[in-house]
């Protein structure tokens, strides 16, 4: 996708198999948001801690934004996360579910997972699955960790 803003390693770019490779596109005709599943290890960690563990993920590739990787709940140790108030929407992905923060070695930081409960037609494979915030969460993808972008929820 043209304008996309993450990085993905060998391994995930070898591995993606596209669920249809399903794209939304905005009305402007330049923003567009894909879906594809993975068959890659995915480990998201706040300071040393491991928030979750994964063999396969489903991915998200969005316009002006990194790759958000979406893991299946049971992958994910809620030990170490705290139910948040927020909640958004998005026109291209739906309307989220539930946030989390991380709470880790003393130290809380906001929001760094969520779930869309109710996705646009084409997002439905992400509904129910949880992403970690890669801007504050160390992001392991087959063992390479990808680098913390920089992007407006920074």
């Amino acid at each position: 996708m043209a304008g996309q803003g993450g990085r993905r390693g060998a391994a995930v770019d070898n591995e993606v198999v596209a669920l249809g490779l399903a794209v939304e596109r905005g009305l402007d005709g330049v923003f567009e948001v894909g879906v594809g599943r993975a068959l890659a290890q995915d480990l998201a960690e706040v300071g040393g801690v491991v928030l979750a563990e994964a063999q396969a993920c489903v991915m998200v590739f969005e316009t002006g934004l990194p790759t958000r990787y979406y893991v299946d709940a049971t992958n994910v140790h809620f030990r170490f996360l705290r139910p948040s108030s927020t909640r958004s929407q998005c026109p291209y992905k739906g309307m989220t579910g539930g946030y989390w923060s991380a709470e880790t070695n003393g130290k809380t930081v906001k929001d760094v997972a969520w779930t869309y409960l109710f996705t646009t037609p084409a997002m439905t494979p992400i509904a129910g699955l949880l992403a970690f915030l890669n801007e504050n969460v160390d992001i392991f993808v087959d063992g390479e960790l990808q680098a913390r972008p920089t992007t407006h929820f920074s």
